[in-house]
């Protein structure tokens, strides 16, 4: 119609993704809702880039954590909720936090 000349031709493509899946780093925090501080556990056997951000996306803490138990101190932080994230080379993983007084 617009001056182009040739035939049309269709390709049909299927296929399975198999074992792919999506790396994420692994822990738990508690208390939650927290009040003075939040137990982390992380797993594995480096250390871990550790935040917390505000609703704005602002980091308000920001700590390494080595693997196993730590103190994370959020009695400074105003009550409302936060997002944690943990960075580590097996990916990222994002949990709420929600700060109670």
């Amino acid at each position: 119609a617009d001056g182009c000349e040739g035939e049309e031709v269709s390709l049909i493509v299927t296929g399975v993704a198999s074992s792919i899946s999506e790396a994420q780093a692994d822990f738990t925090a508690f208390p939650n809702p927290a009040n003075d501080v939040v137990i982390v556990t992380t797993h594995g056997f480096e250390a871990h880039a550790f935040q917390v951000l505000d609703a704005a996306g602002r980091v308000v803490i920001s700590e390494r954590l080595v693997a196993g138990r730590n103190v994370v101190h959020v009695s400074h932080l105003a009550n409302g909720t936060y997002r944690m994230v943990l960075d580590q080379a097996e990916g990222r993983s994002v949990k709420p936090l929600v700060i109670a007084h």
